[in-house]
């Protein structure tokens, strides 16, 4: 049998990159607050271009047959778990449209402006 020798050397572990080209400098991770100042002012934009719609009345499409005609029924708050278990209006089964559109009525009855308000925040 023919007996080995283990050489020891003085140079570096193989882990270590002594390597000036390939060692990389980490970059600094951004903070809680940095995120969440990008993300205010994307909100902010999209507040400020949204904004004039808050102006307008509702449109002539189907906010007649949603929001004008069936007005009694969404400012009947308690009105609300009834639409998760029937249709409201023309036989939609949309609770969570009804509800937000109970929660609107809850703030401006029949005003435009609740409707386009809480839309907005919904969406933002």
């Amino acid at each position: 049998m023919a007996s080995k020798t283990i050489k020891k050397s003085n140079s570096q572990p193989s882990s270590v990159n002594t390597n000036p080209k390939t060692t990389s400098t980490a970059k600094p991770k951004s903070t809680g607050i940095q995120n969440w100042m990008v993300l205010g002012l994307i909100t902010l934009v999209v507040f400020i271009i949204y904004f004039p719609a808050l102006k307008f009345g509702f449109t002539g499409l189907d906010d007649k047959l949603y929001f004008m005609d069936n007005n009694a029924y969404f400012v009947q708050f308690s009105n609300f778990f009834k639409g998760f278990w029937e249709s409201c209006v023309m036989d939609y089964y949309r609770p969570m449209l009804w509800g937000t559109f109970m929660i609107d009525a809850q703030f401006g009855a029949a005003d435009p402006f609740w409707f386009h308000f809480n839309n907005l925040v919904y969406h933002i």
